[in-house]
């Protein structure tokens, strides 16, 4: 997992503070993400889960919507609990005072996204 972190974000092998100036992270390429397996965008869905709970920073938007557009269905069970516990961390993160509208609109987006394209249409799934 630090791997993909350090990847993604440019960073050493800690999680720093994703606001910091002095490191660009990646931009998803989509031949890069053409050329994952399917398992790899699911753990990487799940990451971001995991990533946002610590920090947020509109990158990650760029990131899960790229790997949303990646991802084949059907969805398997564990997939489906992956994009539910995603779901509920972005709406936690949107709901916070000190996320700014921009960053807003994509996690709103995501969460469309993941209701409407994904075929689900409850909040719980």
């Amino acid at each position: 997992m630090n791997e993909w972190y350090t990847f993604i974000f440019n960073t050493g092998n800690e999680i720093p503070d994703l606001n910091e100036k002095s490191k660009i992270p990646k931009q998803p390429k989509f031949c890069l993400l053409c050329s994952f397996k399917q398992i790899h965008v699911i753990y990487l869905l799940s990451y971001f889960s995991e990533w946002l709970e610590l920090s947020y920073n509109s990158i990650m938007n760029v990131w899960i919507y790229a790997l949303l557009v990646v991802l084949e269905t059907p969805l398997q069970d564990e997939t489906c609990f992956i994009l539910r516990h995603l779901f509920k961390i972005i709406s936690n993160v949107a709901m916070n005072k000190y996320t700014n509208e921009e960053c807003k609109n994509g996690l709103h987006m995501i969460s469309h996204i993941i209701v409407k394209y994904f075929k689900k249409t409850d909040q719980a799934f």
